[in-house]
């Protein structure tokens, strides 16, 4: 599992950080905890800036590491990166969680107005949806929303 560090979150690991990131064993789970701070009070360019590292850094492990399964699950959208990346290409099997419907969320709470922007979420939300194995809705309105 390859997670970020949020500030009230427990990753079970402990010790320093070294080249951004730590791992170990958690509840028998291998976990890669990223030197990534987040926290909801980050403003969005802030936020858009993690979460860019994190899919990067992440993508570059799901076209490196052994592993049977990539599963992502969303927000932020950008999750999804590395199980595009992997499906396309190491073909494995990608499982995406839906937590949100992009980019109608960030559109709805007038987070993200850009046209330009909003048209590159709806991209990346398409290549998911298309590059995943299988999907997970995480409600009966979202799972509307992915049909």
């Amino acid at each position: 599992m390859v997670c970020g560090t949020y500030g009230m979150g427990k990753t079970g690991l402990s010790g320093p950080f070294v080249r951004g990131r730590r791992s170990g064993i958690v509840d028998g789970i291998d976990v890669i905890e990223l030197a990534l701070p987040y926290a909801n009070r980050d403003g969005l360019f802030k936020r858009s800036m993690t979460f860019a590292r994190f899919a990067f850094s992440s993508t570059v492990m799901a076209l490196s590491t052994r592993y049977d399964v990539l599963f992502a699950t969303s927000t932020p959208l950008t999750a999804a990166i590395p199980g595009i990346a992997a499906r396309l290409f190491r073909r494995k099997p990608f499982i995406f969680e839906v937590r949100d419907l992009w980019p109608e969320l960030p559109k709805a709470m007038g987070v993200v107005t850009n046209p330009v922007v909003l048209m590159l979420l709806s991209w990346l939300e398409w290549s998911a949806y298309r590059s995943a194995t299988s999907l997970i809705g995480l409600s009966p309105g979202i799972v509307a929303g992915i049909r």
